[in-house]
Parts: structure tokens; sequence; C-alpha cells
């Protein structure tokens, strides 16, 4: 159907009996389809043509996308397996081993790093992705499972079945919240909007109920989970800083609107609710170095709006917070060494650094140029100066003890070292 007029596009034929479940991969260029012929297909959304077809040995109730389309996770009506396939290859990757008599349900969460399956009468599994192990199991042989969820951000887990009542889990801790109830007949569905505030549920009375989960949901804008919304969550949102659904840098708690890329729109909701909560008192030096490379790919948007100027005025604010008071030189590390060293230092102020290395009789053997440096500390291995332990000629030094000395601007520090072989 197109959803802009409610018309007919398409009628996908080729399944030999009843179609259990469909479901469109995260980028919306395929759909799978399950049901009772015991085949799921792959649908081209850009000529609605089968493209594969998988063999799953047993009627299949589901199917679902892991959250960056590279894998498909289905299961069987009876046989009590999940098989999880890769969708480039069209090869099988593993079977699970199920609940006893069937898995009905399969949900990968946001990150991809979980997947939940249910089972009727015998409860929730979840499994680890990375090795594909039983990680934990909800609600063993307790009552009936029709329909399971994770909310976008992945901070809340939901439950539904014979109980006429939907159960929420913290995703933090697996701990049950609560459980809504108002049903008077087994909920057999239940899916979230597409911002996490509102989930709806169905039951068999033909009931359709909204629930509005802003009580249960801890801000978005929280990434790190800590109670409060900080410079530590606008770091993890610059660090993954113009990745998208799919890429190795991409992570989903990151993107605060869902929408598969991580850019200003989630910096903005950052910002929006900046300083909600105690803030942390400690923060490392990579954070400030991060906020600092944001701000400079920041300045570069044309014709910034208003958001964009929010998101300015904070990072500069908090550039100027958390930058060191005074420039200075730092021990280098590791000392002794042999044959490689770092000089980490802090700046104060923009300033051009030169780093000149000399022997105990006071020759200079080596001078580390490192250009103008922008104010913020420079002490993790890609951010400090770096000597290889040779000098102008290329010639490794020999044992002994060095003395490097720091310029910055009107700044002069020098420390020693020990080069031991």
């Amino acid at each position: 159907w197109d959803t802009s007029n409610w018309t007919e596009v398409a009628t996908l034929t080729g399944h030999a009996d009843w179609v259990r479940r469909v479901t469109f991969s995260p980028d919306g260029r395929l759909l799978a389809s399950a049901g009772e012929d015991r085949i799921i297909r792959l649908w081209s959304m850009d000529n609605l043509q089968e493209v594969a077809s998988f063999d799953h040995e047993n009627w299949s109730y589901s199917a679902a996308f892991s959250p960056d389309g590279r894998l498909l996770a289905t299961t069987s009506g009876v046989g009590a397996t999940i098989k999880i396939w890769d969708v480039e290859t069209k090869q099988r990757i593993v079977t699970l081993a199920g609940s006893p008599y069937s898995d009905r349900l399969v949900a990968f969460s946001p990150d991809g790093q979980l997947l939940a399956s249910s089972g009727g009468s015998n409860g929730i599994k979840l499994w680890d992705t990375r090795n594909w192990q039983e990680v934990g199991t909800l609600l063993e042989d307790s009552e009936l499972v029709w329909s399971i969820a994770f909310s976008p951000g992945g901070r809340l887990f939901v439950s539904s079945g014979g109980s006429n009542s939907i159960k929420l889990w913290d995703t933090s801790n697996w701990e049950e919240i609560t459980s809504l109830t108002g049903h008077t007949d087994w909920v057999w569905s239940i899916a979230f909007s597409a911002d996490g505030h509102l989930l709806a549920s169905g039951d068999s009375d033909g009931v359709i109920l909204l629930w509005d989960m802003t009580p249960y949901t801890p801000s978005r804008a929280d990434i790190n989970k800590d109670g409060s919304i900080s410079i530590f969550d606008l770091v993890l949102v610059a660090t993954h800083f113009g990745s998208q659904l799919g890429n190795a840098n991409y992570n989903a708690a990151a993107d605060l609107n869902g929408d598969g890329v991580i850019d200003v729109s989630d910096l903005f909701l950052v910002a929006q609710s900046f300083g909600v909560g105690v803030a942390p008192s400690t923060y490392t030096a990579d954070n400030l170095s991060v906020l600092t490379n944001l701000y400079t790919m920041i300045e570069e948007i044309p014709y910034p709006d208003r958001g964009i100027e929010l998101i300015k005025d904070l990072l500069k604010r908090l550039i100027q917070e958390y930058a060191p008071r005074q420039t200075k030189l730092l021990h280098n590390y590791p000392n002794p060494f042999n044959p490689e060293t770092w000089i980490p230092y802090q700046l104060a102020s923009d300033s051009r650094v030169s780093i000149r290395i000399y022997d105990v009789s006071g020759r200079q053997i080596r001078v580390l140029d490192l250009g103008v440096q922008r104010k913020g500390a420079y002490v993790t291995k890609d951010k400090a100066a770096y000597w290889d332990g040779k000098n102008h000629a290329g010639e490794s030094v020999s044992s002994g003890i060095y003395i490097y000395q720091m310029s910055a601007g009107s700044y002069r520090a020098r420390k020693k070292m020990l080069v031991y072989k």
C-alpha cells in the first residue's frame, strides 16, 4: 500500500500457505515473509520481486532483521529452533535450540547485541548475538507469551500474553518494572511508536489500547544511563557523529531520534536537556578532545540555524569549562623506555608547540615541531608528542639520561627521561 493515499501498489504472491509474519529490513529495501509453507521469502522493494528464499524446514511464525540489516532470525512453529541467516550470502549461520515446544517470536535489541525469543508457555530466552549463547530467561514456565518488543532506545523490553496484561522490563538489570492492566482477554500484539513514547496493544476481544511510556522511560538523552544529561552523553554522540545505520561506528543509543544517522539533530536533543540530573564531577582528556573536534566540524556547517547555534554555544561553554587552566609539560611514558616514548602536555590557550630533546651534555639531538595546537589536553598516545628514540640523522640514541624541553608561546619547561637498553 502507498501510505500517501492508501491505494494498493502490488500483491506479492509465492507462498503456498498462510503467511504468518512480514517485516521490513531497517533500510526498507527488503521485505521478509514467513508462514506455514516452511519457506522464508525475501522481496526487493525496488522492483517488488522475490530475490531469495530459505527453507526453514518447519512452518515459521516470525522473522526479524538485525538493526544493521545483515542478519535475519526466523522461528519454527514446531521443532523448537531459531535459525539465523546471513542476508547477503543467503546462508544459515547457526541454529539455536529454543523452547521445548516452539519459539514463535524473535526480536533484536536496537544495538543488535541481544536476541529475544518467546516460546508460548515456556517463557522468554535472551541470546548474546556475539557468540549465540543463551544469557538469560524471563517468565520461565510461568505464563503464555504471545508478543515481545524492545523500545526504540533499548531501555525497555515488553511482553504480553495469556495474563491479559503487559509486563515492562528494565534492560539495564532485567528487573520487572510494572505490569500494565486494562485488557480483558489475551494480549496478542504490542508495538512501540517510533519515538518510544507510546505503546499499542491489541487483544482477542478486538480492543486496541494506547499506553504512555514516558513515565517508564529514562530520557534518551541520558545515553550512558548515569541518571544525568552531561558532558559524557554529549561525548558519546560526538564520538559516533556522522555514522549511519550499518556502519561499524554506528551506536543506536547515540541515534536519539532513531532516524539511522547520528547528526546535529541528535546533538540538539542532548543540548536541549543538558544539565538535567546531577552532572558527574570528573572527565577525561579524551572527552575534551572529542568536543573540540566536534566544535570544529559544527563551525563548518553553512547557514547555521538556531539549533546549530545552540549546540555551538553549549560546546564552546563546555570546552572553556573543561579546558586546562594552565599550560603544562607532563612526564613522558613509559619511562624508562626502549625504543619509543610519548610526551604528554596540556595547553591553556592555542599555541605553537615544539619539543626539543638534549643529551646530558646539552647537545640538541632532535626537535619535534608540533605546529599550532588548540587549547586542550594532549595526554593519550594518539594526541601526545611521540619520540621514536632517534636523533636528527635517524640513528637510535644510546642508553642514558635525556632532557626534553617544551616551548608553547611564552611557556618553557623541561623534564628528564631515561633510555634504557
